[in-house]
């Protein structure tokens, strides 16, 4: 399932699917999605679900790889803003 992440630009479409970032840098959506698209699990999950041969990651599955994430690549003030929506 490589070569799917080497004909697809798996990063920016996340990055375009996920709208206005709601005043979060790129630097930080960057890193967040550096670290999603680096993980096994989510590459597996994203080749799984597009091919159609399995489900992918459930919600939780998603959170539990995503929120880690989010502490580490944003700023204090871009968690408070999470919440301001």
């Amino acid at each position: 399932m490589d070569l799917l992440f080497d004909c697809i630009d798996v990063k920016a479409a996340i990055i375009a699917g996920m709208g206005d970032t709601g005043g979060v840098s790129d630097d930080s959506m960057n890193c967040l999605v550096d670290g999603m698209v680096g993980s096994d699990a989510f590459r597996d999950a994203l080749a799984a679900d597009l091919s159609g041969s399995g489900a992918g990651l459930d919600d939780s599955a998603m959170a539990e790889m995503i929120f880690p994430l989010i502490f580490e690549c944003f700023s204090p003030e871009e968690l408070a803003q999470l919440g301001s929506g």
